[in-house]
Formats: C-alpha cells, structure tokens, sequence
C-alpha cells in the first residue's frame, strides 16, 4: 500500500513539474511578447520622429535650396522659351525635377495655367496646386521679355520659410509667372505601411526606418535577455535563500527534536542519578551500622584477648621454660663435670692397678696402693651415682621443656588465631568505612550531576523558543537594566519576516544609535572553535568534559545571531518609520563571566559582531553605540523606535 502512494505521489509530481515548465516558458514568452510590442511602439515613435525630420526638415531644405537655385536660374531659361515659343522645350525643363515638387507656368496674371511639371501625371503629391486659388499661397517669379538676368527673391538659408526681396530689378514686359509648389508628404500611416510592404527598399528613409526598427527590436531583445537574467538570477537567489532557509529550518527541527529527546535522556539519567543518590545514602547507612557493630565486636575480641587464661599464662609459661632449659642446661654442665672427674678418677685407678701390679713383682707392700685403689673406686661410685642422678634430672627437665614448648606453641596459636580474627575484623573495618565514603562520594557525585543535568536543561532551553527567563538570562537582564540609562530591552522578540520561520532572540536593545541583537550563552568553561570560527562548531571545555555550544539557527552562535541581525535589519528596512533612520544593527553572544572567549574568536570576529562575557558586556554596548554612525536626524527615542519594531 505504501508503495503504491508513493507511486501515485511520483505521478502527480512529475506533471506538476511538467506544468511548472510550461508555465515559466509561457510567462518568458509573454514577456518576451510585451518586449517585443513595447519595443515596437518605442521603434514606430523613433520612426514617427525621423519621417518628421525627413520631410520637415532634410527634404524641406533640400527644396528651400532647390527653389533658391531656380530662381536664379529658371525665369530667364523659361522666359527665353516663351518668347521663341518653344513649348516642348518649356515641358522639358519642368519635367527635369522628376515632379518630386511643382513647377506651374502662368500667363500673366496667375489665372491659367500654361505649362506645369509632370503634366499628364497624377501620382503628384502637390496637384493640388493647380487650382488658381490655392496656387495664390505659393512662391513665383515673374517671366519677362526680354529675359530677367537678375533675382528679384531670394532664401537667406536652408531653413528660411520666406523668401525674401533682393535689391535688383529686371526690366521688361510681364508675360507669364512660375510657380513654386513645394511636395505634400505622405501621411505617418501611409509612409509606415509603405515601409512595412518592403523594409529591404533601396531608398535612404526606408533604410533608416529599417535601421531605426531593428535598433529597437535588438535593444528590445537585449532589454529581455537582461531581463531574463535578472530574472533568472532573482530566482535563483530566492531558490538558494529558500534553500537555506529550508536547510537551516531543517536543522533548527532537527535540533530541536534532538534537543527534545536529550530533555528526556536527562530526565531518565535524572531519575536514574537520584536512585543511585538514595542507594548511595541508604548503603551508607546500612555500612555505618554494620562499621558500629565491627567495632564492637573488635572491642569484645580485644578483652577476650586479654582475659582468655591461655593468653594471659604466656608469660609465666615462658618463664617456667627459659628456668627449666637453664637448670637442664645447669643439670648438663655437672654431668659433663661429673663424666670427667669419673674419667679422670678412671685414669688414677689405672695408674693405681699398674702401680699394684709392679708391687706385687717386687714384693713391696701393697696396703697403702690398695687403700688408694678403694678410695678411687668409692669415689668413682659416688660420680657414677651422681651422674645417674643427674642423667635422670636432664631426661626430668627434657621432658618438662617438651611439655612446656608444647603448652607454649599451644598458647602462641591460640594467640595467632585471636590476632588473626583481630585483624580480618580491623580489615573488614577498614574496607566498609572505604565502602562507605565511596558510598557518600557516589552520592555527592550523584548530586552534581544531577545539579549539571538541570544546568544542561537549562541552557537546552535557551534554544527552543519561548520560555520563562533561567538564572542567567535574567542576571544578564538585570545587568542591561542596571547599566545602561537610555535603552528600551525587548525580550524573546520574534524577528522572522512574512513567510519565515520564528526566530526568537533573548534580547534586543534598542539604543539611540544602533540595535543590539544579544545571544546569551550560559555556557561556562573555555569557548573555543573546532575550525573555521565562522563555519564550524564551538566547544565548551570544562575540565575533562568537552561538550557542543548548540545554535537553534546555524552551526554555531555566530551564524545564528548572524541570521537574527540580518532578519531584523531587514524588518527596519522594511518599516516606514525608521527605513530612513539607517540604524545599524550589531550581533552580540554573551556567555557567563565564568567562561573564557578564546583568542581565536575574539580576534577574528569584529565588524557588527561581537563575543563577550557578562562581567563586560556593559562596556562592550557602550563602545558599540559610541562606534555606531547613525543618521538618526529625527532623533527618535529608543521607545519609539521599538514601537515602531512591534507594530
């Protein structure tokens, strides 16, 4: 079914544009036709023009001279005819102007006619002249015998109308009179038609009709053509304006449809933002009670530590083992003592046996060797004894320091253990109170994005038409009303012109000598440019965030306030109250005192447009209107001039 409506669409379009094309042929034809019958008017007046200048004047002096010429010459040539009665000869000599004017022979007193040029011809435009009455109003020469030798009249100069009378005098018998007639011109129409029935004649008039009308026509033709190409290049002009127009329209919606759907992005990351917020607290909480019950379960751990028996008996445990490992020790010094003394009291025994032994051979007395043998022996039961007893004390003492090192160890675990669950209770402290300043850092991080999400809507809405004033926009107003004393302030004034889409400016401030349009911005970070200043995006670069400077009208706020300074200079233009004050009109985008205009732009941007920030933005108006050269002669005020703007 779709396919089908844009198949039906396709059809009506294409005879619509066929139709287009018939009729932008059908009104260059039509003007081509006014050209051309207006070209013909102004060709028939400049022809009506030269057929008075021809018979008027060319071919008036041209007979003003010929009649001169004969009235020197003709009456004696004629008179001497008529005297030798020579009437062929008399025909002949006024046949000789080809009857292009009358020559009429009278007798005497001008009532008969005799003789006349073109006799027998009746194409003569001056026949009329053959009538006595009507041949009294022309010019003549008396015809006399003997022949006149002198002018009696004469013509001053080609231009003269009236002859005048000479000084000489003929004297003879009157016998006849020569008439002057000068040639009747044809009517304008019958002149005209003639020159319509053959343009390509060889006579001179024709030619410069011809010449006259083919003149007008190529000048006519050339008026058209330039006319066309005016035309043309209008339409062009109009169609590429109209183009922009659309495209920027385009933009203009799809920015604000993207401005719309970003509204809502927000609100969703809004909302999103706020449950991390209250998750954040509530896990906060939830940390700092689980933080108060670690401590005290670490505090509890801590007494245990201190009052459990087997940590506490540590150190007498390790007294009673250092004091048994020093009496076995002690124990074992004496045994070694007493394993020598037996050895060195075995060695006296031997010494004693042999002694005895060498006795015995030599026969001397024995009692004294034996009491010594008995004293060694007996003194070596007793080392023996003693060494027993303290073999017997070592293996005591052995066995008690096994015990004790094993009581020891047993202690030193229990310790370790009580330690270790000390130290995962202080570890897991330590972690949950991260956790928890995570936690309340999440929630402050929550918050500011949730105050720069607000922020962004905001400043989305600067470019989207009507809307109540935010923070900014009315600091920026309170500064205009504070800072300038002669001014009148419109707000979110629509300069659009007839058919164009609404172009809402933020303000307009109308002083006594320029208009201000003001973009305000309330972006703040550093502005700067991707590329060309005038042609590309600008940014806004606030610590590690970059984000775009959008432009409702444009690709960024110069060419939007550009478009809103050209809409309303056109609207002053167009007013009859103020088209002859000639006001400039300047562009201005403000941004906050916060942000920072980047060389680029504030150096390559002049003329009537200008960037500043709120903190000098009262200078930057002041230095405009000092600037501006206005020929405001009437000197209206701004509040007129602004009614003039509304109305």
């Amino acid at each position: 079914m779709t396919k089908k409506l844009q198949n039906l669409e396709s059809v009506k379009v294409i005879p619509s544009s066929k139709a287009n094309r018939v009729a932008k042929v059908a009104k260059r034809l039509g003007r081509l036709s006014l050209t051309g019958i207006v070209t013909f008017g102004i060709g028939a007046f400049t022809i009506f023009d030269r057929y008075n200048n021809y018979w008027d004047k060319t071919i008036f002096r041209v007979q003003t001279v010929d009649f001169n010429i004969l009235s020197h010459t003709l009456p004696t040539k004629l008179s001497y005819a008529l005297i030798q009665n020579k009437s062929e000869e008399l025909q002949r000599t006024l046949d000789s102007n080809y009857s292009l004017f009358g020559l009429i022979v009278t007798d005497p007193s001008g009532e008969k006619v005799i003789a006349s040029s073109g006799n027998g011809s009746s194409r003569s435009s001056w026949k009329a002249a053959l009538n006595p009455q009507e041949l009294k109003n022309h010019p003549y020469d008396l015809l006399l015998d003997p022949p006149p030798l002198y002018s009696q009249w004469s013509y001053e100069d080609s231009r003269a109308v009236e002859r005048t009378a000479t000084s000489l005098t003929n004297q003879g018998r009157v016998i006849g009179r020569v008439y002057y007639v000068r040639g009747v011109r044809p009517t304008f129409e019958d002149d005209f038609f003639k020159w319509l029935s053959n343009p390509i004649a060889t006579s001179s008039r024709i030619e410069t009709y011809t010449m006259t009308m083919l003149a007008c026509l190529t000048g006519g033709l050339a008026f058209w053509i330039l006319w066309e190409y005016l035309l043309y290049k209008k339409q062009v002009q109009k169609e590429e304006a109209e183009h922009i127009e659309n495209t920027l329209r385009q933009q203009k919606d799809s920015l604000l449809l993207q401005l719309r759907e970003r509204i809502n992005q927000i609100k969703v990351l809004q909302k999103q933002w706020e449950q991390e917020r209250i998750n954040s607290i509530k896990q906060a909480e939830e940390l700092h009670s689980y933080n108060q019950q670690l401590q005290q379960e670490i505090s509890q751990l801590k007494n245990t530590v201190i009052s459990v028996p087997a940590v506490t008996n540590l150190q007498s445990t390790k007294g009673e083992l250092d004091k048994a490992r020093t009496e076995a020790e002690s124990a074992r010094q004496k045994q070694q003592e007493q394993e020598s003394q037996i050895q060195l009291l075995n060695h006296q025994l031997q010494v004693y046996q042999s002694q005895l032994t060498g006795a015995i051979h030599q026969g001397k007395s024995l009692k004294l060797l034996q009491s010594q043998i008995e004293e060694v022996e007996s003194a070596r039961s007793i080392a023996e004894l003693e060494l027993g007893r303290l073999r017997n004390s070592e293996h005591q003492f052995i066995d008690t320091i096994t015990s004790l090192e094993k009581q020891l160890a047993s202690q030193q675990d229990i310790q370790a253990q009580l330690n270790r669950q000390l130290e995962i209770l202080q570890r897991t402290l330590i972690e949950r109170e991260r956790q928890k300043q995570e936690s309340h850092q999440k929630a402050e991080r929550a918050i500011q994005q949730m105050a720069r999400l607000t922020e962004e809507i905001e400043i989305i809405k600067e470019d989207m038409g009507r809307h109540p004033l935010n923070d900014f926009e009315q600091a920026v107003l309170n500064c205009l009303q504070s800072n300038l004393p002669q001014k009148e302030i419109l707000t979110q004034f629509d300069v659009g012109n007839g058919g164009d889409n609404s172009k809402f400016t933020d303000f307009i401030v109308i002083l006594t000598n320029c208009i201000i349009v003001l973009e305000v911005k309330s972006y703040k970070g550093v502005i700067e440019p991707t590329g060309d200043l005038r042609n590309t995006n600008w940014i806004c670069r606030r610590g590690s965030d970059t984000i775009i400077v959008n432009a409702c009208w444009g690709q960024n706020p110069y060419q939007q306030v550009k478009i809103y300074t050209d809409s309303l200079l056109r609207r002053t233009r167009n007013s009859s109250r103020i088209r002859n004050l000639k006001l400039p009109v300047y562009g201005l985008v403000v941004f906050p005192s916060e942000a920072s205009i980047a060389s680029s732009i504030e150096s390559n941007i002049g003329g009537f447009y200008r960037v500043t920030t709120l903190n000098n933005l009262p200078q930057t108006i002041q230095d405009i209107n000092l600037k501006a050269h206005s020929q405001n002669a009437r000197r209206m005020t701004p509040q007129q001039i602004a009614q003039s703007l509304i109305a």
